[in-house]
């Protein structure tokens, strides 16, 4: 299994190895769904390399030479939350359109498997026909690997409460790091936080080591301007 790229930042739409966050050594296979940057954590699905094996609530992408040096099937049922450092040091397998993925995750909260349906125009996955029986080898094969992928993905009861704690934490730095900004170079107070956030999710960056390249940086000039 070879990696199309190496050594980028964590994005939707990528196929990464997941590692075990006490057993770095155990991993599988993932796509990611979403990425909270804030609360550096990522939302994703379990991929499946075998195939003919995909249900109806399963799509398929292909091997393609650029995009993807493998071929699986997305498990829609096989959802969760993972830490973003679990897939830090994982190259790129393979890469996936994100609109088709934001819908996917939309519809695998819901039951009703005829609803399930790709943006309009994409034709980027194919929708597995696997038939599937109840208690069959495949069905308790499936049972098993969503209990191994469990094991792999965050535990927190209160999962919201901890995703909002560390956005909050996140915003709180954001604005100390505003403040320190406005009284090294007295700027205006007018300073849009969200393209603040932007930019250091695009640039992974610290915000502060921008304002030393002041000039060279059209981007902090017009925060900067409001």
């Amino acid at each position: 299994m070879n990696p199309i790229r190496v050594g980028i930042p964590i994005a939707a739409g990528q196929v990464r190895s997941l590692e075990d966050m006490n057993n770095p050594d155990k991993k599988i296979l993932v796509i990611i769904a979403e990425y909270n940057f804030a609360a550096k954590m990522c939302s994703v699905f379990l991929i499946d390399e075998n195939l003919e094996l995909a249900t109806n609530r399963d799509f398929i992408q292909s091997p393609k030479i650029k995009t993807s040096s493998i071929g699986f099937s997305l498990l829609t049922d096989f959802w969760g939350a993972v830490e973003s450092f679990q897939l830090d040091s994982s190259p790129v397998f393979a890469e996936i359109c994100r609109d088709c993925l934001q819908s996917l995750l939309f519809q695998s909260q819901t039951p009703n498997v005829e609803y399930f349906r790709l943006p309009e125009g994409h034709n980027c996955l194919i929708r597995g026909e696997y038939k599937i029986s109840f208690l069959s080898p495949t069905w308790k094969h499936r049972d098993k690997i969503f209990i191994n992928f469990q094991e792999f993905c965050i535990k927190y009861l209160n999962f919201n409460d901890l995703v909002s704690e560390r956005e909050f934490i996140f915003q709180t730095n954001i604005n100390e790091r505003i403040g320190k900004l406005k009284n090294q170079q007295n700027i205006s107070p007018v300073v849009s936080k969200e393209k603040l956030i932007v930019d250091q999710m695009e640039s992974r960056e610290d915000v502060i080591s921008y304002m030393k390249s002041f000039d060279q940086n059209p981007l902090l000039q017009e925060l900067v301007r409001g």
